[in-house]
């Protein structure tokens, strides 16, 4: 999975099916892999922001919609309770 999200961001993130929003599991949160993509995202120069739960728990600046289209090196993450 992690693989498929660096991809689907980092290839070409000017692209409109280029991932905007990631959605987490709730379990996921402060887990290795979490930890291991974030920094991945980090280290390509993808900027995270975060939906009202991971705005608090990763300390990233919030956005106020999901429909926002970056077309840049950004995304929002957001913690979900199921599908």
């Amino acid at each position: 999975a992690k693989r498929i999200v660096l991809d689907a961001k980092v290839d070409y993130p000017a692209a409109c099916n280029a991932m905007e929003t990631l959605l987490v599991h709730k379990d996921l949160n402060k887990t290795e892999g979490l930890d291991d993509l974030l920094m991945e995202l980090a280290n390509e120069g993808v900027v995270i922001y975060g939906g009202p739960v991971a705005h608090d728990t990763l300390k990233v600046p919030k956005v106020d919609s999901f429909h926002h289209e970056y077309s840049s090196m950004a995304c929002t993450l957001e913690f979900v309770d199921d599908v």
